[in-house]
């Protein structure tokens, strides 16, 4: 695992990411707010994961990035380990996301999947609001 996530609002909110997600190694002085977290660190391993699974269910991967609201260019990158590659999911949240890959395949919203597993890595994290 290649963690890059930076430093957590507090110890014990480090702790917790440590525990569920793997270690954290802290490059910046500047602390982040959870919102700041989410969007920069999570939401692509998230998208990532779901570029995996719908590439390996045998969609293409023009077909990804329009379904997912990305360009083929982070498709790539997803797919290539450059870009989302931070967080190794738990095997309950890899089931979460295979079903919420299953859903867009029938026709679901990918974003508002997208935003029901971030809900589940929130609760997961202890962040009960954002900013």
């Amino acid at each position: 695992m290649n963690a890059k996530i930076v430093d957590i609002l507090d110890y014990g909110e480090e702790r917790l990411w440590n525990r569920r997600y793997g270690k954290i190694k802290m490059e910046e002085k500047m602390k982040k707010v959870p919102c700041e977290i989410i969007v920069w660190k999570v939401v692509p391993c998230i998208r990532r994961a779901f570029a995996i699974s719908l590439f390996e269910k045998g969609l293409n991967q023009k077909k990804i990035a329009d379904i997912i609201g990305v360009s083929n260019a982070a498709i790539s990158q997803y797919l290539a380990s450059k870009r989302g590659k931070n967080i190794e999911f738990s095997k309950k949240l890899q089931e979460e996301i295979e079903k919420s890959v299953k859903l867009i395949l029938n026709g679901g919203d990918a974003i508002k999947e997208i935003c029901r597993i971030c809900e589940i890595v929130k609760k997961d994290m202890g962040i009960k609001e954002l900013c």
